[in-house]
């Protein structure tokens, strides 16, 4: 197998075998590995009826669970035939629960699968996020009703022409929060930058939320399945009351609707990521797997 990096030119590929296994997980989409492709190192390659795909991070190769409807125990032998050739361990990470299933059943006990809980996605009802409705959302509310009675606020989408000023809220939240180089966040920024650079040939999507004409909050996201919508990037002054449930719920309202869930991504083990996230009570969390042979 001969592995190569992501262009803007694979799109219609990676989507095409995306498509065909409509699943629901963030890393299964030609948005997600052409924005994170430098900083995960995502590469792909297509052979025998199967898209591979494969992630160098931290020095460790991982393969996602190749996409296509050709023989998998084939697919199986040449991802471990590579790892040999390269003298690599064979992993494989975010491997959904049918998948674990079908390997257990197809190859016995040839691997090891654990839960990785940093990795779960956090998936939520379209309607919940958009009405807040219901007691364990009151706090939410709480928030989203003091914005609204306390601030003379505007939401809007995201243009060619403001995504400059997009840009200069960002790395103010950056130098604000002062993240480290090597952290999750500053990952997620450099893919951010790669997001606002790309933003009008991906076709993504983008909304703003302003305070007195003052960006406040703004969020990215695209489609991610027939009936699943991926929230990219969301960042908030955290000063502002009630500004992260609102950018949360408008650009739900203004971009989700024609979806029945919204993926809102993982937490990667960072403590308050992962409380915030909880505190909406996500309809599924995607339990996903390592694997590695036994």
């Amino acid at each position: 197998m001969i592995f190569k990096k992501i262009e803007l030119s694979d799109w219609k590929l990676i989507e095409g075998y995306c498509r065909v296994n409509n699943l629901r997980q963030l890393n299964y989409s030609f948005e997600v590995l052409y924005l994170w492709r430098d900083v995960c190192d995502f590469e792909i390659c297509e052979c025998d009826g199967f898209l591979f795909i494969k992630t160098c991070f931290h020095g460790k190769h991982n393969f996602l669970y190749p996409l296509g409807e050709g023989d998998i125990t084939k697919a199986f032998q040449l991802m471990e035939e590579y790892c040999i050739e390269k003298g690599i361990e064979f992993v494989m990470y975010q491997v959904n629960a049918q998948q674990k299933a079908f390997i257990e059943e197809t190859f016995h006990n040839k691997y090891q699968l654990e839960s990785l809980r940093s990795e779960f996605e956090y998936i939520f009802e379209t309607e919940r996020l958009s009405t807040l409705q219901g007691k364990k959302l009151q706090a939410k509310r709480n928030h989203t009703n003091f914005f609204e009675k306390s601030f003379n606020w505007s939401f809007e989408s995201i243009t060619e022409e403001t995504l400059l000023e997009v840009m200069i809220f960002a790395h103010k939240w950056d130098s604000e929060a002062e993240i480290s180089a090597g952290s999750s966040l500053n990952m997620e920024n450099m893919a951010l930058m790669n997001s606002i650079e790309s933003f009008t040939c991906l076709d993504l999507h983008g909304g703003i939320l302003r305070v007195d004409g003052k960006i406040v909050a703004f969020a990215i996201g695209c489609p991610l399945s027939t009936d699943t919508y991926m929230i990219l990037f969301e960042k908030a002054d955290a000063s502002v009351r009630g500004a992260y449930a609102m950018i949360n719920r408008e650009y739900v309202r203004y971009f989700c609707t024609n979806y029945r869930y919204v993926n809102r991504a993982e937490d990667n083990d960072d403590e308050g990521l992962r409380k915030a996230k909880l505190s909406y009570y996500p309809d599924i969390l995607q339990e996903v797997f390592v694997l590695k042979k036994s």
